[in-house]
């Protein structure tokens, strides 16, 4: 297939589903308007998440195994960025980064700003070559050509390790988004998920794959900004919200502020702006965690991935410069719905009486306990009645609420900021819809990614070599099956600390996979020992220093008991995710003094010889 037919027929499709999303929409809004239940409008929008991924996996179903793991069909730059960016809008970034924002101050610029620099080097330094080789895994492609199987086997299970960390930390929001929004069973959430995704990638593989994520994007782009852009022209006037948040809502948050302190409904500790001086990183981790994030971003195997499909260099990293503005769209919007939000809490609640709250805020009572997910509490309690609201703050019903008596539950925000606001109901679902997409997005290529280095380098290249493609096929398609066994498992098992998992993946993949990519990409006629040598030291460092740091002794994330290592002058605290940067640094200077070790054994083997008269 040449890359003109490729372009047509995916923008045809692209077209269409975009026509049929609006139709759908069209027909919710008509229901909403004659008064049809939420459960009916979530009903439609799960009627095409579902037909979305069946018919990627229709129109893309092949028994050729090449077509199935590296296919032609996207290869359009343009195409290709859109699923990278759909790819990397994950749940992360939809569902908790916003919260993360509301509540920490400048600290969400380390994730912000990682982000996005790890998209800029994955395309500046790895996305040519790898739409050059002919590898379509990184174990192969760090050592494909090696005899020595220890090699293949130590970056596959790097590999799958960072995935399922990642994976996992998708299928645990999966509950909140799901219950309260889409007519799925309690506890069926994920199976009904793993198998929507698996069985598309049976049928279409790759193909499939990127296909979906290039259709998804739309309807992340719309669930994300309708309701901002309506919550900015009604706050600000302004239906520019990366504006309108900066020029209308941070003004009018800092002169209730002001209000605030004069007439005693908070103190000046209690003010926290979204400009000011994060509480969670000193100088030294936020750049570390910036750069863990960066390089970690940049060695994404589910993501690297897109650019197996890509023909030639120049493409592939026009793609990635498509999926660089995509995402930033997407990620610069974030801080508005932290300062919407914000100033709608501070315009609604602040300096109510209580006993007004019930005519004034009722939807107060759906967001904190009357319904399905609790978001605010009201003096350290959620709250479904008046009853209870003056059980938890002992006041009397003319008490005025003030700052200190309102916490927002931080992973939620996203999800129940449309309710807040009090928009229409369908904007809510679409929210949901978006937030839906953005983990089944990123969780395809988490599971792809497994299954296929399982094939491709644990089966194929260390246990049967001489394999048929058609046998490999059937290998492949086995191993998703399975995978869809241990998705279901590990994703009910809620012991998981699911900020551990984040760092752990991103420290997993800046201390290994990253300078072993950087070296075996840019310097010719590297060693195979060598890289897999450095990455080695890389990843024993690392995972000894988050073992002593987050783990501890009793082999339990973060319980108190992990040893707190401090660099005098420097920072009183290393956090976990910082960690990947003393293995990088490990990685590369072991590289370095393997080589020079390596020079100078020659060389004195060479002088030996000489000296001998060989």
């Amino acid at each position: 297939m040449n890359n003109q037919t490729s372009f047509s027929q995916t923008s045809s499709t692209v077209v269409m589903f975009i026509v049929t999303f609006f139709l759908m929409l069209f027909f919710a809004t008509i229901l909403q308007q004659i008064g049809a239940p939420a459960l009916l409008l979530a009903f439609i929008m799960l009627i095409l998440v579902v037909g979305l991924y069946f018919y990627c996996g229709l129109v893309t179903r092949t028994v050729r195994f090449g077509e199935f793991t590296r296919s032609g069909r996207a290869a359009n730059p343009f195409f290709v960025g859109m699923a990278l960016a759909s790819g990397t809008i994950s749940a992360s970034i939809f569902v908790l980064l916003p919260g993360e924002t509301y509540s920490g101050g400048v600290d969400f610029l380390a994730t912000f700003h990682g982000m996005l620099l790890g998209l800029a080097l994955m395309t500046v330094m790895f996305a040519a070559p790898i739409s050059r080789s002919k590898e379509e895994t990184i174990p192969a492609l760090l050592f494909g050509r090696s005899t020595n199987k220890l090699f293949t086997f130590f970056t596959l299970c790097i590999v799958i390790a960072s995935s399922l960390f990642l994976l996992i930390v998708q299928l645990r929001l999966l509950e909140d988004v799901v219950i309260g929004f889409f007519p799925i069973a309690k506890g069926s959430e994920i199976p009904f998920v793993i198998a929507v995704l698996v069985i598309c990638l049976i049928l279409g593989g790759m193909t499939a794959m990127t296909l979906s994520r290039i259709l998804v994007f739309p309807v992340l782009l719309f669930a994300i900004f309708a309701p901002l852009i309506w919550i900015s022209i009604e706050a600000t006037g302004n239906p520019f919200p990366h504006i309108s948040f900066g020029t209308g809502a941070q003004e009018a948050i800092k002169e209730i502020d002001r209000e605030m302190l004069s007439l005693n409904l908070a103190s000046q500790e209690e003010i926290f702006d979204i400009t000011s001086e994060g509480t969670k990183y000193d100088t030294f981790n936020y750049i570390t965690t910036l750069l863990c994030i960066a390089f970690g971003m940049a060695a994404m195997p589910h993501l690297l991935q897109h650019f197996t499909i890509v023909r030639k260099g120049s493409d592939s990293r026009r793609a990635g410069l498509w999926a660089f503005g995509f995402v930033f769209l997407i990620l610069s919007a974030i801080p508005a719905i932290a300062l919407f939000t914000k100033l709608d809490i501070y315009t609604s609640l602040l300096g109510l009486q209580i006993s007004k709250l019930e005519s004034a805020a009722g939807w107060l009572f759906v967001l904190s306990g009357g319904g399905s997910i609790p978001l605010i509490k009201i003096c350290e309690e959620f709250v479904s009645n008046m009853q209870e609201v003056m059980q938890a703050c002992e006041q009397s019903s003319d008490y005025f609420i003030a700052l200190k008596d309102i916490q927002l539950n931080k992973k939620l925000l996203t999800l129940a900021f449309v309710t807040l606001h009090e928009l229409p109901l369908l904007l809510a679902v679409m929210i949901a819809t978006g937030a839906l997409l953005a983990i089944m997005s990123t969780a395809d290529g988490l599971i792809f990614a497994i299954a296929n280095t399982t094939t491709q380098d644990g089966y194929h290249r260390l246990i049967n070599p001489k394999a048929p493609k058609l046998r490999r096929l059937f290998i492949f398609r086995f191993v998703l099956v399975l995978l869809a066994g241990l998705a279901i498992l590990i994703g009910r098992n809620k012991s998981y600390e699911l900020g551990f998992l984040f760092d752990l993946s991103f420290v997993l993949l800046a201390s290994s996979l990253f300078p072993a990519l950087v070296v075996r990409l840019w310097i010719k006629n590297s060693i195979d020992g060598i890289i897999c040598f450095g990455m080695f030291c890389g990843t024993f460092v690392s995972m000894t220093l988050i073992y002593i740091t987050a783990i501890g002794p009793d082999f339990i994330p973060l319980t108190g008991d992990e040893t707190v290592i401090m660099l005098p002058g420097v920072t009183e605290t290393v956090l976990p995710i910082s960690n990947g940067i003393f293995g990088l640094v490990v990685n590369f200077i072991s590289m370095a003094f393997a080589y020079l070790a390596m020079r100078l054994y020659s060389h004195s083997f060479i002088k030996e010889a000489e000296n001998a008269g060989l």
